[in-house]
Order: C-alpha cells, then sequence, then structure tokens
C-alpha cells in the first residue's frame, strides 16, 4: 500500500468500481459509491512510497489520464520514471485496459530507442502504475521551443532512431498513433528515445478505446480524424515527418499554414532540395501517396541529408499563399472533429488554431 498512514480501511479501485456498477444495476446512485472513497482519491505526495519500494520524489510530467513521478527503486537503489494512472480514471475498465494495453506493448519491444518498462502493478490493492527508465534530460518539443541547437545531422540522427523503433512495432503488427516531439525524450548526451503507446493500434488489441480520431492534431495523420482505428503505419509516418519538419524549422509549426501550405515552410528552411522533397513525401495529405514503410522514409532521409553544417537562425514567419492543394472544405471537415477543444474560426472554413490542440478525447 502507500507508505503514509491512512485512518480508516482503504477502498480499492477494483471494489470501488464493482460497487458503482451494483449501484446502477440496482437503480441506484452510483455517485453515492464515490463518498466512500476518500481515501482511494487522496492526491499522492511526495515521501509516499507505494508497494513498500518506490518512493515517489518530483512530480515530471501530468497528462490527461496519468501522471510520472520521479521515483526512488528501494531495492534497486536507482531513481526511475513512475507513470501512474489518475484516481478517477482507475475507477474506469476502459481506461485502466488502455493503460495497461500500451504498457504491454512497449515490454515486447526491444529496440534500445524505445523507453524499457522495468515492471507494472495492476494489483487490486493500489493504484496503477508502471515503472520505466528514468531519461535525464527533456522532450524533444522542450529542447526545440527552448532554442537548443540541432544541426542537420543530429535531426537526421533522432528521426533515424526513433523510425527504427516504429520500424519494430510495426514489424509485430502495432502502430504508435501519437508520435509526436512531446513523446520522444532526449537524453543529457542528445540520444532519442520513444516513449507513450498509450494510443497502439495492432493485430491483437482490442476495446479500451473508442473509435475516432486521436492524438495531438498537428501530428495526426488526416486518416486519423476520420477513422483512428484504420489506421496503418504510414500514419506514424506522417508523425515522424511532420516531427522532423518542427526540427528543422525550430519553432511549433503554425497549424493552418503547414495543413495548406506545407511548401511555404519548406521554402523558410535552409535545407536541401532533395530534404524537402522527403519530407513533402512523408506528409502527404492522401496516405497513399506516402511512403509505405518507415525504413524506406528514414533511408531517403539519410541519403538525403548529406549537409552537416548547423541550421541557421529561426525562419520567418511570413504569410503562406493561398493555395489549393489542401481545399477549405478538406480543413473543415478536419477542424470539425476537434470541437470541443480547439476554437474555431469563421474565416476560410473553420480550423484549429493550436499546434498543440488533441484532435479527440478517448
Amino acid at each position: 500500500g502507500v507508505g503514509r498512514a491512512e485512518a480508516g480501511p482503504r477502498l480499492t479501485a477494483s471494489e470501488a468500481q464493482r460497487r458503482r456498477e451494483n449501484a446502477g444495476q440496482a437503480g441506484g446512485d452510483a455517485r453515492l459509491v464515490e463518498a466512500e472513497v476518500p481515501a482511494l482519491r487522496r492526491r499522492l505526495l511526495a515521501g509516499d512510497v507505494l508497494v513498500g519500494r518506490y518512493a515517489l520524489k518530483a512530480e515530471i510530467g501530468r497528462g490527461g489520464f496519468a501522471t510520472v513521478w520521479r521515483a526512488r527503486d528501494n531495492v534497486e537503489r536507482r531513481d526511475v520514471a513512475l507513470k501512474l494512472l489518475h484516481l478517477h480514471d482507475a475507477l474506469d475498465r476502459g481506461r485502466r485496459e488502455r493503460f495497461f494495453r500500451g504498457v504491454r506493448v512497449m515490454q515486447r519491444l526491444r529496440h534500445p530507442a524505445t523507453v524499457r518498462v522495468l515492471s507494472l502493478w495492476d494489483d487490486e490493492q493500489e493504484q496503477p502504475f508502471f515503472v520505466m527508465d528514468l531519461i535525464e534530460g527533456s522532450n524533444l518539443h522542450e529542447a526545440v521551443v527552448e532554442g537548443r541547437g540541432l544541426d542537420l545531422t543530429a535531426v537526421v540522427s533522432i528521426a533515424t532512431i526513433i523510425g527504427e523503433a516504429l520500424a519494430e512495432a510495426h514489424a509485430l503488427g502495432m502502430v504508435h498513433r501519437d508520435v509526436k516531439p512531446a513523446n520522444i525524450l532526449l537524453d543529457a548526451a542528445g540520444h532519442a528515445y520513444l516513449t507513450d503507446f498509450d494510443l497502439v493500434r495492432g493485430r491483437d488489441t482490442t476495446g479500451g478505446t473508442r473509435t475516432g480520431g486521436m492524438g495531438t492534431m498537428l501530428y495526426a495523420a488526416p486518416e486519423m480524424v476520420q477513422n483512428g482505428d484504420g489506421a496503418d503505419e504510414r500514419a506514424d509516418i506522417y508523425g515522424l515527418g511532420m516531427t522532423v519538419l518542427f526540427m528543422l524549422f525550430r519553432r511549433d509549426l503554425p497549424y493552418c499554414e503547414i495543413v495548406r501550405e506545407p511548401e511555404s515552410i519548406l521554402a523558410r528552411i535552409d535545407c536541401s532540395a532533395e530534404i524537402k522533397r522527403v519530407l513533402l513525401r512523408s506528409i502527404a495529405w492522401n496516405r497513399e501517396d506516402r511512403y509505405a514503410k518507415i525504413s524506406v522514409f528514414c533511408a531517403d532521409l539519410r541519403a538525403a541529408g548529406v549537409e552537416t553544417r548547423p541550421i541557421p537562425s529561426r525562419p520567418s514567419l511570413a504569410p503562406a499563399r493561398p493555395s489549393e492543394r489542401r481545399s477549405l472544405v478538406e480543413l473543415g471537415a478536419f477542424a470539425v472533429v476537434a470541437v470541443g477543444l480547439v476554437a474555431a474560426v469563421v474565416m476560410l472554413g473553420a480550423r484549429p488554431s493550436s499546434p498543440e490542440a488533441t484532435a479527440a478525447v478517448v
């Protein structure tokens, strides 16, 4: 249990779930059960010890349904990353299944650029969590927007190693579906690691998610918005291509411009015409026009990335020239799926204004 003393008996997540279901079947108010779980809903704090082993030290990340802590493994005597499902989600069977589905996929992967899962805990007596290697550093998005320079060699290297990690998942029939800079970690030496398989989909993963677009809007392939469950590895190619473009642009990509006129973004980046050609193919609006295999995309990117000089100062934010490449009708349809998550703009069709807007909540 949690190391800090608590008053009264502790109600487990699974028991609370059973009581909620029984209350609903009996025609009662399942919300009354919530009043019985103050211990379960208690916010964890630094100093708490989980399962008598992992001492929480500091919260290092928080997402829609989980929190990542830096923790001390008192058995192995080293710091680890501990990802903990939010308390209210621990009572939701679907969220719980989704949480552990991604973890079990990560456990099957052996590529060194995939963050290693050390253990998982789905004990009824505990709030669900799993333990990973702690990557000392930051995520790729933070590194780029904070102005840490990445020369072209580093950009191609990061894309290649993450592409190799994704290729292993694809060979096992898995699609990550949420490839983006925030899900790529960089250690102090600049080595890249892929994490967050929470939206993974594959041949042997069923249930636990709703059909529909997922992921972060800017990096989600267009077909993800229409039918996330129908996405294949070309969706990951799109996400990785956008991530490379983000690294080269060195700031958050302007959403409307990159969707309507990616050539205008590339025109403001100082790299070879061959690299631009490779990137345009990787982020093609129609997936039939993209690379079919991520290994081929990475091979072409390596072959094109012959320049080794640092990428110059950030390009300007000059507005894009209107284009018919991606019609306003397509853009409007793409944005409508994100209603409630991004603001609609009444000019040239409704489109999300933030590159980090989530495509859909699952």
